[in-house]
């Protein structure tokens, strides 16, 4: 386990269970919410936390395939991809505030994801927030196709109490229905509340800010993101105490549609930046 910290704040990686996440606290107080019986388990990913999204969001396929070819090659992954569940990221401790996680393809990797990457991940605590800035290399010879970003819980009173705030210009967003599917497209208001249902809506094109508002906590969560992140996801469980906003490069099923899907040159390295700030 690594730990950072930056005055009251600390912050718990666990480099050999997929980079996540295990803890954040300000003042003694969690900031994301995690499934403390699943971090007791064997498995190398557990619940909650702050997944780490690469080189697929949700699903390889649009309609919830975990197979298929592209560019003639055939790709097998979980949900979410394979980075989140490697146990073989590097660690590298710069500052008491900062760690640097490496992540490099191998022969495992590249069974079910046959092109060579290279991640590199810093993440940097202040006391109010947190700074995940991403990096990925093209060791290979030829284009490398990813989507890559984050999946964090943030802890909640309750969903119902809980108020998402963005700007999404450009075309609605879409409801994943709990089959997978498609379930309609609708234009939400800039703002919204939880209530009392499941929400799962995708927005394939956002400005570059969101917050999250918690009435009951007092807490507001606002996510920064660079402009490479063109996809965000919100998604909560009715009686759970946790609210994911997800950014993320593309969205589900970006190797069928092959919409926002990266293809980076050989030799060349993508970067993005997310920065999270709580104000109460």
């Amino acid at each position: 386990m690594i730990t950072l910290k930056n005055g009251t704040a600390k912050l718990s990686l666990l480099p050999f269970r997929g980079a996540n996440i295990c803890s954040w606290t300000r003042n003694g107080s969690e900031v994301l919410w995690v499934d403390r019986d699943s971090l007791k388990g064997p498995s190398l990913k557990f619940g909650g936390g702050n997944p780490v999204i690469f080189p697929i969001f949700s699903t390889l396929g649009l309609k919830g395939e975990s197979s298929l070819s592209y560019d003639g090659q055939k790709i097998q992954l979980p949900q979410h991809g394979l980075a989140r569940l490697c146990s073989h990221w590097r660690p590298n401790l710069s500052r008491d505030d900062q760690a640097i996680l490496y992540l490099d393809s191998n022969s495992e990797t590249e069974k079910c994801f046959p092109w060579p990457f290279q991640l590199r991940f810093v993440y940097t605590l202040g006391e109010n927030s947190l700074t995940l800035e991403q990096e990925v290399i093209n060791p290979g010879k030829s284009p490398l196709p990813f989507v890559v970003g984050f999946h964090p819980y943030f802890k909640v009173s309750d969903p119902s109490n809980c108020e998402f705030i963005g700007h999404f210009p450009g075309r609605p967003c879409i409801h994943i229905d709990k089959k997978g599917e498609n379930n309609y497209q609708a234009r939400l208001p800039h703002r919204f509340s939880f209530g009392k249902n499941e929400i799962d809506h995708h927005f394939t094109d956002h400005h570059s800010s969101v917050r999250l508002k918690d009435r009951v906590l007092g807490r507001t969560i606002q996510l920064d993101t660079s402009p490479e992140y063109r996809a965000m996801t919100v998604y909560s469980v009715p009686g759970k105490p946790f609210v994911c906003v997800e950014p993320v490069t593309g969205r589900r099923g970006a190797f069928d549609t092959r919409e926002n899907l990266i293809r980076l040159a050989p030799g060349q390295m993508w970067r993005g930046r997310v920065h999270i700030s709580i104000e109460d």
